[in-house]
């Protein structure tokens, strides 16, 4: 063992000699840790989108606040830091995707799948924390109890039915997956700590996404959520056919969004009608 004989004072010294010496920068929040910085950038974002500016928050500089960025440049950080930490993956034709209805008659469901596909846009009456009323989305999930869970209501007496179907891809599909990020670099980690921000803050979005909806929710609970998703929806350079999420009844168990309506779902994938489930509440 090394008995270097320095005492505390001696320590100090070389410190402070040290410190100034070098330009020393430490890129920090006097008023709180890193996390609660990028924790505020997310709030920020929903503050703005849910009470400021519902549709065009996207002007630079008009929306930046002292301490956070433009809504616009969040957006387009997380498009550049998606690519960057390549949080894509594919699903081919042999992925199950399992889709949940509760309807009134046993024989609602048709074999043509158009019943438990995606929504009509005509039945898109509802607020979801990835679209809003009459935009239309295909939602599963690769677990069947916790497609169960997630849409039926065993007090509802007036639908006493629910069916489970399986739809796979009829090709493969580009999609971003929110349920397995990168480990979270150590601030000290000079050639990967840029990733600290844009990890916190997707991961506070996929968190927000996986929330229970609370029938007391308003409607504008749901639009930064729904502000992120169609920003990935449309964007050209990520060019994907949805996200893959964490179950907001299990988060071991992925949900999948696809961005295809009633047409689109059934177009695009394969209907099984011969695992079609129909149980009674």
């Amino acid at each position: 063992m090394l008995d270097l004989q320095i005492d505390d004072d001696e320590i100090c010294k070389d410190i402070l000699k040290k410190i100034d010496e070098d330009i020393v920068y430490c890129r920090s929040d006097e008023f709180g840790d890193e996390t609660d910085f990028y924790t505020d950038e997310w709030n920020y974002f929903k503050e703005v989108v849910k009470h400021k500016a519902r549709f065009v928050f996207y002007f630079d500089d008009v929306f930046k606040g002292y301490f956070h960025s433009n809504p616009i440049s969040i957006l387009n950080n997380i498009q550049s830091e998606i690519i960057k930490l390549n949080l894509f993956k594919t699903i081919t034709p042999s992925t199950k995707i399992l889709r949940c209805t509760q309807h009134k008659n046993r024989d609602d469901i048709k074999a043509d799948g158009k019943r438990i596909a995606s929504n009509p846009v005509a039945n898109c009456k509802g607020q979801n924390r990835m679209s809003p009323a009459g935009i239309s989305m295909f939602y599963g999930s690769d677990d069947k109890d916790t497609s169960i869970k997630e849409v039926v209501d065993f007090t509802n007496l007036s639908e006493p039915f629910y069916t489970i179907a399986k739809f796979t891809p009829k090709q493969d599909l580009k999609l971003i997956d929110l349920t397995s990020f990168p480990v979270l670099p150590s601030i000290f980690d000079s050639a990967n700590n840029k990733h600290r921000e844009p990890i916190m803050f997707l991961k506070a979005f996929a968190k927000d996404i996986s929330k229970h909806i609370h029938k007391n929710d308003t409607s504008i609970e749901y639009v930064p959520t729904q502000v992120i998703t169609e920003y990935i929806k449309f964007n050209p350079i990520l060019n994907v056919d949805g996200i893959i999420y964490p179950s907001a009844k299990d988060n071991n168990v992925s949900n999948y969004v696809l961005f295809m309506d009633n047409d689109q779902s059934l177009e695009k994938l394969n209907f099984h009608f011969s695992s079609i489930q129909i149980n009674t509440i």
